[in-house]
Formats: structure tokens, sequence, C-alpha cells
């Protein structure tokens, strides 16, 4: 019988519109790695994109650079990876692996392997030092793509031979239990918060004691401001407003990493203040996921709807498709600013000079304020989007504070550091930064339209339900 059924699927023709039907999300086992495809081929996209704005931005006529046309192959190949992988069809899974293939040929044969190598003397030390840092993000590059290549493999045997669900076995059904168990035991109780919340911001405030703890004789300003955020998302958490509380526990421990960044090195306050800033991420993540989950609208959204019901006149019906299409732009957008953000980060990481300490500062906001954007817009509430419209003015402020007029946010125009290529380097770099800063406050208006939208959505739900 299994040689017959085995006969029959291999008979089976393989025609245009099979290759072309988007089928389900690949069933079993399969599905955790299809949801790590999709954050893998994102993943591969920032760091083809890293390394191609590194390439310009230290290019120089007399130094071996990757040419435009290489870059535009790379970036081209991962965003076709992207769509082939979400396109969820045996030829998007194919189209998938073939730009991921691409991407391995070029990195590994171009020139002998694509690297970014310079002698002269027109190159300080620093930025010699940055470039041989771009060895293991090519690196990384290339081992994203042939992981995923072999995961597009896997998910189109799926798609051809695996034709139903199938039944929970081995581990998952401890996993099953696992999480029914979690679920009664973390209902709802009489006080409006779960018990994971209770406990979650308690492990919050034993962080807050070990960051607190590094000199509490000396308490300055911003000691304070993140003191207090750090009590008031405890605080909002145990009045249920779980989603408030874990930004506010973020934006206290992103403060505390600001100042120790450089203040104290990797001590223990440091690392706490990283741990907890992490922590609090993973609480936002999880309070988003259930937002986006909660069925019906909340408070917040039905009062934004009742304000908002009668000044913007929409058509009926179109205040559903509005939210959806706003969704997308702001998710989008979100996801471009924090592939945006990864070179100024990683920039401001590998080079130094002595008018760049004040943004090396704030290098813990360019890299938790985009992921947080990132939730926020992804948990498709109103309250998310909103807040990430707040994180994306709390991000153009730390761009906008540490700059000299014009946004001129980099200065490489120490010679002894950096080398004769300060000017054009700053330039470059400088136009990067102008351009992200724009879209960080389009972003801003985006998400204000799309939390409008989305409270209007709300707001036109519960008034048919209760008029029915």
């Amino acid at each position: 019988m299994k040689e017959k059924q085995k006969q029959n699927r291999s008979s089976e023709p393989l025609s245009r519109e099979m290759l072309l039907r988007r089928n389900p999300i690949p069933f079993g086992d399969v599905r955790k790695y299809y949801y790590a495809g999709m954050i893998g081929t994102i993943v591969l996209l920032a760091v083809c994109f890293y390394v191609c704005v590194s390439a310009i931005a230290l290019r120089t006529d007399t130094c071996v650079q990757i040419p435009n046309g290489i870059v535009i192959i790379l970036l081209l190949c991962a965003v076709f990876s992207i769509v082939g992988h979400y396109s969820r069809t045996i030829a998007g899974y194919v189209l998938s692996a073939s730009m991921c293939l691409v991407i391995v040929l070029v990195l590994q044969l171009y020139n002998g392997g694509i690297a970014l190598q310079s002698e002269l003397p027109d190159y300080g030390e620093v930025v010699k030092d940055g470039m041989k840092g771009l060895d293991f993000w090519i690196l990384l590059a290339k081992a994203l793509a042939v992981v995923h290549m072999l995961l597009s493999v896997v998910f189109i045997n799926s798609t051809l031979k695996v034709k139903e669900e199938p039944p929970v076995k081995g581990m998952n059904i401890k996993i099953k239990q696992f999480c029914e168990w979690f679920a009664r035991k973390d209902e709802v109780n009489g006080l409006g918060w779960r018990p994971s919340q209770f406990w979650m911001a308690c492990a919050s405030l034993i962080l807050w004691m070990l960051a607190a703890q590094a000199n509490p004789f000396s308490t300055n300003k911003y000691d304070c401001i993140a003191m207090a955020f750090v009590l008031i998302g405890a605080a909002l958490v145990f009045i249920g407003k779980a989603f408030l509380g874990s930004l506010c526990l973020l934006e206290g421990f992103l403060t505390c990493c600001t100042m120790y960044q450089l203040r104290f090195g990797w001590s223990v306050p440091t690392v706490a203040s990283y741990v907890g800033a992490w922590f609090a991420l993973l609480f936002l993540l999880l309070e988003a996921y259930r937002r986006k989950n909660a069925v019906g609208g909340d408070e917040w959204s039905l009062r934004l709807g009742d304000r908002f019901a009668v000044r913007i006149p929409v058509a009926d019906g179109q205040i559903g498709r509005c939210a959806a299409v706003w969704r997308k732009i702001c998710i989008s957008g979100a996801v471009v600013i924090a592939m945006l953000m990864l070179p100024i980060h990683e920039f401001l990481s590998a080079f130094s000079g002595s008018y760049m300490n004040q943004p090396k500062d704030n290098l813990p906001l360019y890299f938790f304020l985009p992921l947080a954007m990132l939730i926020c817009a992804w948990g498709g509430s109103a309250l998310g989007y909103f807040c990430a419209g707040v994180l994306a003015i709390f991000l153009y402020d730390a761009i906008n504070d540490v700059s000299a007029t014009g946004l001129r946010f980099f200065l490489f125009n120490s010679t002894e550091q950096h080398g004769f290529i300060g000017d054009a380097l700053t330039d470059r770099m400088n136009g990067y930064v102008f351009i992200t800063a724009c879209l960080i406050l389009l972003f801003f208006v985006v998400c204000m339209i799309t939390a409008v939208c989305f409270a209007r959505r709300k707001y036109e739900g519960t008034e048919v339900s209760a008029n029915n």
C-alpha cells in the first residue's frame, strides 16, 4: 500500500497552477522552521544592507571595494528571497533558494571573495579595524543564505508530500500540555493582571536593584529618571496595564544602559541594565502577542474611536480595509527603520573619534528602540501603534540631540584615527543619517494615522454589536 501511495504521489504532474498556488504554512514540525525562515530572510537582508552601506561609505578610487553592480545584486537577491519565502508557493521556495545561492556565490567567488581590503596610508587604524569587522558580517550572510537554501528544500518537500496536518506526537505533546497548563495558571485574577506579569515585574525590580547599587551615594538626574520609569512601569503592571508598564520598564533600563556604557564599563550594574533591557523587550513582545490575539476592543481604543468617529468622515465598510493597509505600511516602515539603524549602530561601535563620544553613549537606544517600535507595530492594536509613534520621536530625539547643526551626527575628522578620508566619510554618513531621521518622522505620522484607523474600527465594531 505504501509503495502504491508513493507511486501515486510521484506521478502527479507539477502544473503551472500547482507551482504558483499559495499553500498553507508547512505542517507539523516543519512549521517552526518556516517561522524561523521568515525572520532569517529579513536578517539576511539587513546584513547584506549593512555590508553594502559600509562598502559605499568607505569607498575611495584607489581601494579594492564592492562595485555598484554587486551591491545591487546582493540587495535584490535578498529582497527576492523574502518575497519568495512569504509567497508560500513551490515556485516561491525555489526562487528564495536560488537567490540565496546567488548571494553565496557572489560573496564567495567575486574577486576571490568579497572583502574590504586596503593598506593605504589614507586609512587610519580605526577605519582599518572597522573594515576587518565586516568579515564577520560577510560570513554571517553566507551562513544564513546556506541555511535558508536547505530549509527551502524542506518546505518544498513538505508541500509536495504532506496534504493534511499530522497528529501531534512526541515532544510536541509535552509542549502542548505545558501550554495548556500555563494558560490555566496564568488566567487574569481579580486585580486585573496575570501571575506571569506579576513575576516579570518583580524580576525587573530585582534587576533594577542590581543596576542601582553602582554608586548609591552619587545619584544624578538621569538615575532618578531611570528609577521613576522602572517604578511607574511596575505600578502599571500591578494595576493591569502591562503593555504600557513593559514600555516604561524598557525606557528605565535603557536610561541606565546609556549612563553605564562608558562610565562603569562591563560591571555588574552594566550587565544588569542590559539584561533588564532584554527582559523588558521580551515582556513587551509577550504583551503585544496577547493584545494581537485579544478579542474585542480595549478601553483606550474605544475612547480614541469615539473621539474621532465624527471628525474623520470615512465611508461605511471602508474602515477595515483602510486599517489593514495602514497596518502593513506601519510594520514595513518599522522593519525599514530597524535596518537603517543597523549601519549607524555598527559604525559607531567600530569607529571612534574625539567628537563621537556623545553619540556612542546612545548606542543602546539605537539598537533597542527600533526593535521596540517593530514589536509595538506588530501587536496590531491602536495603543501599540500610538506607542510605536512615541518611540519613533524618542529615537529621533536621541539622534538629533547629539548632532551638530544639520544633523551632523558623524565627525570623522581626526587624521590620526581616521586618515585623510574623514570629510568624504563624514558627508556620506551624515547624509545617510539625515534620510533616516526624515523616515523616522514620517513613520511617526503613519503610526498616528494607523492608531486612529484601528481605534475607529474597534469602535465601529462595538457599536454594531451593541445595536444588534
